[in-house]
Order: structure tokens, then sequence, then C-alpha cells
């Protein structure tokens, strides 16, 4: 008889201890999808502000910092929706197997 009660015990503790993993891996998906947007705001800047639209008849000196300028913007907005998109197939993968799990345990 005693158990038994200590197996119920365990069979409660799981669950509880399988959600509290699945919110710290969201909350973490969630800080990877916010990373990214800030990352490809910061590309656009780059590419829009910074290096804009090129001088008709730039120096020399313009025209390498025009390069780096767009150079610096590609290459964050690429990453940017790189990490974005990571992290949004992170958190849809921790939702289905969180639904998967969920309905395990109501059976």
């Amino acid at each position: 008889m005693m158990n038994h009660r200590k197996n119920d015990e365990n069979y409660l503790e799981k669950p509880k201890l399988m959600n509290k993993v699945f919110n710290i891996i969201k909350s973490i998906m969630n800080g990877i999808i916010i990373s990214g947007m800030i990352i490809l705001v910061i590309g656009l800047y780059y590419l829009i502000i910074k290096a804009g639209i090129p001088y008709q008849d730039p120096t020399e000196e313009l025209r390498i910092q025009y390069a780096i300028n767009m150079g610096i913007g590609e290459t964050l907005i690429v990453n940017g929706l790189l990490v974005f998109i990571l992290g949004l197939i992170g958190r849809i993968t921790a939702f289905v197997l969180g639904r998967k799990i969920h309905n395990r345990k109501n059976i």
C-alpha cells in the first residue's frame, strides 16, 4: 500500500517537472525570436540609414564607407533572419511536443 502511494506521487511530480522544463524552453525560444528581430532591425538600420543611397560621384573614402555599411547591413539581416527562423522552429517544436505530453497525461 505504501509503495503504491509513492508511485502515485512520482506520477504526479513528473508532469510538473515537464511543464517547468517546457516553460523554460519556451521562454528561451521567445528570447531567441526577439533577438533575431532586433538583429534584423539593426541590419535594416545599417542598410537604409547608414549606407543609404550612394553619392553620384563619391570619393574613394565615401565609396569604401558605403561598401562597409552595406556589407554590415546585409550580414546582419541574413543573420537576424536565421536566428529568428531557428527560434521560431524551436518554439513550434516545443509547442507540439508540449501538446503531445499534455494529451498523453490526460489519457
